[in-house]
Parts: C-alpha cells; sequence; structure tokens
C-alpha cells in the first residue's frame, strides 16, 4: 500500500503557500507567510549568521559586511561594510575576539582572506590565506581550525600562519564545512565533496591530530552537517537524499525522511538547525518544483511541514536562535534576504497570512483548501463503492 500521510501535508502546504504569497487584487496582500518576519537589517546582503553561545540574543551575520544583534534577531547595525565576509565566528568566552572568512579558496582558485578583530567588531585586522568554516578553541582564542581545497588547517597565533593538518584531506575532493562538537570537542567532522556532488567525510576523535575518511556515494548533493548537542557521534546529515542520521560518528547512516516531500528521486533539502533543550529538529528546503518551506520533527518522528519558506525563496541557511524572552528561526534566503520566525504562540495555519492581512487570500486560501480536501473525500467514497460492488 502507498503511504500518503506524508503527502497530503504538503498538498496543504502548497496549497496555503500559493496563496499567501504575492498580492490578490482587491485584497490587502501580506507577501511573507503567516509569522514569518523581515529583519530589520535594511539593504544589506546575509549569506550567513552565527549566534554567540555565551549570549543566545546576540548574533553576528555575514554578507557585504559584518552586522551584529542583540535582540535575538530583530534588529541589526553595521559593524564594518570594509569587505565582504562568508561566515562570523566568535571566540567562546570572551565575546571580544572575532573572526570573518570571506569564503574564496577552491572555487576562485584565490587564497582565501580572514578577518580579525580584538574589540567586538569595531576594528579589523586582514590574516591572508586564512580557510574558511571556522573552529575556535574555548581554551585559546587565537588557536583556530578551518577547511579549504587542500584539507583541514589550523592556526595558532590568531590566524596569521597555518599548518595543514596531516590526513584530513580526502584526494580530488574539496573541503565544504568543517564541524567541531559541543559536548566533546575532541570530535571534529570535515564535508568534503567531488566536482560531481559526491559527499566524503573525514573525522577526528582526538582534537585533529589523526583522521579516518570516507567516501559517502549514497549521499549526494551535501547541504549542512549537525552534530548532536549532548552526544558527539550522533550526527545529522541533509543532502538531496534528504536526512540521514549517524550514531556511530559517521560510520554508519539511516534515512529519516518519513513526511518530507519528494521531487523525483530527491528531497532537496539544504539546512538543519535544532532546538537542543526539546530535541526538535528544523530544515529548510531548496526545493524549487515542491512547496518551499520549513520542516519540524521531534525525536524520531515523522517530518511536518510548519511554514511556507519566506517570500517564496528558497532556505540556504536555518538557525535556531535560544534567546532568553523570544526563541525564534532565522533564515538566510538565496537572495540574501534575512527573515525571523518567533516560534511561541503558533497560532493559525501554517502559510496563512497574519491576522488582518489580505482578508481575500484568506478566503481563497480556505476554498481551495476546502475543495482539495472534498477531491480526496470524493476519491475515497468511490473506492469504498468498488469495494462493495
Amino acid at each position: 500500500m502507498r503511504h500518503t500521510h506524508g503527502f497530503v501535508p504538503a498538498v496543504v502546504l502548497f496549497l496555503l503557500c500559493a496563496v499567501s504569497i504575492g498580492p490578490v487584487p482587491n485584497a490587502t496582500a501580506d507577501p511573507l507567510p503567516a509569522r514569518w518576519q523581515a529583519a530589520a537589517i535594511g539593504p544589506a546582503h546575509v549569506v550567513a549568521v552565527t549566534v554567540m553561545a555565551a549570549a543566545p540574543d546576540t548574533l553576528y551575520a555575514a554578507g557585504d559586511g559584518v552586522y551584529r544583534s542583540t535582540d535575538g534577531g530583530v534588529s541589526w547595525t553595521a559593524l564594518t561594510t570594509r569587505f565582504q565576509a562568508a561566515e562570523v565566528r566568535v571566540a567562546p568566552g570572551t565575546g571580544q575576539i572575532l573572526y570573518a572568512a570571506t569564503g574564496d579558496g577552491c572555487a576562485s582558485g584565490r587564497p582565501g582572506t580572514l578577518w580579525r578583530s580584538a574589540d567586538a567588531g569595531a576594528t579589523w585586522q586582514p590574516r591572508t590565506g586564512g580557510p574558511a568554516s571556522l573552529a575556535v578553541s574555548a581554551v585559546d582564542p587565537d588557536d583556530v581550525m578551518g577547511i579549504g581545497c587542500g584539507g583541514v588547517y589550523r592556526s595558532r597565533d590568531g590566524g596569521q600562519t597555518w599548518r595543514l593538518l596531516p590526513g584530513s584531506s580526502v584526494p580530488n575532493y574539496d573541503g565544504r564545512l568543517l564541524v567541531r562538537a559541543g559536548s566533546d570537542r575532541a570530535y571534529l567532522y570535515a564535508v568534503f565533496a567531488s566536482e560531481g556532488g559526491t559527499p566524503a567525510l573525514a573525522r577526528s576523535t582526538d582534537g585533529g591530530q589523526t583522521w579516518a575518511t570516507q567516501v559517502l556515494p549514497d549521499l549526494p548533493g551535501p547541504g549542512d552537517l549537525a552534530v548532536d548537542a549532548r552526544d558527539p557521534r550522533r550526527l545529522t546529515f541533509v543532502s538531496f537524499a534528504g536526512v540521514h542520521v549517524s550514531t556511530d560518528a559517521g560510520v554508519t547512516w539511516t534515512a529519516r525522511n518519513a513526511g518530507l516531500p519528494q521531487a523525483g528521486a530527491f528531497y532537496h533539502l539544504s539546512t538543519a538547525t535544532s532546538d537542543p533543550s526539546t530535541g526538535t529538529w528544523y530544515l529548510g528546503s531548496a526545493d524549487t518544483s515542491r512547496p518551499r518551506g520549513v520542516f519540524r520533527s521531534g525525536a524520531d518522528q515523522p517530518w511536518m511541514a510548519i511554514t511556507c519558506a519566506p517570500a517564496g525563496q528558497t532556505i540556504a541557511q536555518l538557525v535556531f536562535v535560544p534567546a532568553v524572552s523570544d526563541p525564534a528561526l532565522l533564515a538566510v534566503t538565496s537572495a540574501g534576504a534575512l527573515y525571523r520566525l518567533a516560534l511561541p504562540g503558533a497560532g493559525g495555519l501554517p502559510g496563512m497570512p497574519r491576522t488582518g492581512a489580505g482578508t481575500a487570500a484568506f478566503g481563497l486560501g480556505w476554498v481551495l483548501l476546502g475543495a482539495a480536501l472534498a477531491g480526496m473525500g470524493l476519491c475515497l467514497r468511490r473506492r469504498a463503492r468498488q469495494r462493495l460492488a
């Protein structure tokens, strides 16, 4: 029997998304699905957001400069627009030392550039030849690791000089992502990708002294890798093949795709984030042919679509913000826009306009939803009559 429990929510989300995005004649249309709010960051082009672990209301955004928020991502202040940045990392414990990587490297053929600030972003100094996807030591703010074309690199002088860690490279694969476990920082995971999009994983369980590598041919199109906040051996990998979980540091993988809409042979997922206090996971979709949105799941539960993508754009990065007053999700879109979704008090159905916005679109959404449900009911009645005949 074909299971339809994951298909029906996707159909409902598609109908609601279709009517909640874009103008409707003779109505005050809301350009965003329910509960999404555009971040007050002006015309900035954003590519990545980082939450400061010691102060979860403080966030940094990278893009056509470096920006900071101290209210959980609602409003932002530009720290510098002197250079373009692909990511920002905060040295644990200090809050004063920041690193901003440019993201140059394999694709451009140029060595990356790293910028360092020792005064919380007031001033910046360049460091030539720096890698990306940085991991800063919790003990020494000048001890930094990053990934580059050749593998994983380490600097012990704040990014002035770098050394390739032996055994961390995968021949003919480019470095994409470096993740360090929070509960046991001896665990490091590096994601590589071939020219055709096949991923490979390098892992170290001794702080980068030794590495084991393996190719992951069944998980094409690597999008994101997350390490469980409590268990450094439990990984969540997001790719075009969907969501896969490993409980043995990436040696074996199990698919967790129940409830996710599928486009042909692929799921087209781009990013994952979690609320470590509840074990709830959130996924961002990069699909262009199915409902683009956010999906949620508890431990070992099917995924559920909770809202459309903001402004109909694909989601490049999804970040959980454990702000003290207002937990939220931040979405960085492929167009470089930044949106915020407050999580508590989630009233109404996913994808519906906010109260008082676009009443005509609201009515049309219920009409289409009702038609879809009525059609499914008619189909079930016909099948019942056929079985009785």
